[in-house]
């Protein structure tokens, strides 16, 4: 079947059809969640960095197949094309009539080809209606879906291999902690550590790197390894701290304990949300030091310059920015350097670092800082619409 595609449309518009044009491979994960999807490919690529291989893989998002001629032409070409898939996972939100057309057709092809197909849910809940579409053993589908729910590279990896195995494909042993805790400390070499380790080292001024727990589920961490990078050249000790959110049950207590012990010189905090509770404290209040508050894109860097609707890109852009992204701008271009920081940071910064007033060193951390909040990250927002890794 020849198709040709010449529409393209937002988001906002309905669905029209599109071409990932993916080659066949021989497992195939499915997901309306790019977190999921970067995931899997960072599970994918540890195992190659391992030397233990997995068999190739193919990654798509289920929202550019919502168009019924966009399914037709995956199962044709990337499922049923070449030797054809030997074995598909799939991750709904919201159940099967998510995704009706397209479960149909891939519960059809695997069927009648003899192909192990996973349909999981993913809301932490078992769905009958997607255990009987699929063709693996229901023990199977509750290993793999317990890992998907558990999230990161390593349980990605494992999902993996049990996929191959279920498909009748060679998996090596994998190796390394499964679960991601619902707190803890991250370091870019170590993962997953304790903070009291990074406490008995750390030997140069402190920051504490807040970032939210799914990050690392999602294999998600650029833009996180970006900022540690480039305050560690600047002349800090880093640390990152992270949690489900500043006010989840437990987290808030936890990090307001660590805030407080490892007494920081500054905080840089990258999730979205304030963590004032009712008493109008957070969890960084305690050590008295400032706050500094990134944003992360959740766009790759194409997407996020060429959409007008964000903040200008070039500090001379005629553009004006609506009233209420004025502080964004001049906030953005004081860490990258574009104006003079106000007198008010500039003590600030000088009594986090213990001086009079800040020095070059702590100018061109600034600058890091900002230029650093801009990467993207290979999972959620590098992953896009469709993903190949082959051996």
């Amino acid at each position: 079947m020849h198709v040709v595609f010449r529409e393209s449309h937002g988001l906002e518009e309905s669905a029209v059809p599109q071409d990932l044009a993916q080659s066949p491979a021989d497992l195939v994960v499915l997901s309306f969640s790019d977190g999921d999807l970067g995931a899997f490919a960072a599970g994918w690529r540890r195992a190659a960095a391992s030397g233990s291989p997995l068999p190739s893989l193919r990654l798509a998002n289920l929202s550019v197949l919502a168009h019924p001629l966009s399914v037709d032409t995956y199962v044709e070409r990337t499922l049923a094309g070449g030797e054809g898939a030997k074995g598909i996972v799939i991750r709904l939100i919201g159940g099967r009539s998510y995704w009706s057309y397209g479960l149909q057709q891939i519960e059809a092809l695997a069927r009648a080809r003899g192909i192990a197909l996973a349909v999981l849910p993913a809301d932490g809940r078992i769905d009958a209606r997607l255990d009987a579409a699929s063709t693996v053993p229901v023990s199977t589908l509750r290993r793999l879906a317990a890992l998907c729910d558990d999230g990161g590279a390593v349980a990605a990896q494992a999902a993996l291999a049990q996929m191959a195995l279920a498909a009748g494909l060679y998996a090596g042993p994998v190796t390394g902690v499964k679960t991601v805790p619902e707190v803890g400390g991250w370091q870019p070499r170590d993962g997953v550590t304790c903070p009291a380790a990074f406490a008995m080292t750390a030997t140069r001024p402190r920051i504490l790197l807040i970032f939210y727990r799914s990050y690392l589920t999602a294999a998600d961490l650029d833009p996180i390894e970006a900022l540690h990078a480039g305050l560690s050249a600047a002349g800090f000790d880093v640390v990152g701290l992270f949690a489900p959110s500043l006010k989840a049950p437990g987290a808030a207590g936890w990090l307001a304990r660590w805030v407080v012990a490892l007494r920081p010189a500054a905080i840089v905090n990258a999730t979205a949300f304030s963590g004032r509770g009712a008493d109008d404290s957070s969890p960084l209040d305690g050590a008295g030091v400032p706050v500094f508050q990134v944003a992360l894109a959740t766009s790759d860097r194409a997407a996020w310059g060429g959409d007008a609707r964000v903040v200008p890109r070039r500090p001379g852009d005629a553009r004006r920015p609506a009233r209420g992204r004025r502080t964004a701008v001049r906030g953005r271009r004081e860490l990258q350097g574009g104006r003079r920081p106000r007198r008010r940071s500039r003590l600030c910064a000088a009594r986090a670092s213990g001086g009079a007033r800040p020095d070059r060193r702590d100018r061109r951390a600034r600058h890091r800082m900002g230029a650093a909040s801009g990467a993207t990250g290979r999972g959620a927002a590098a992953c896009g619409r469709a993903v190949d890794l082959s051996g």
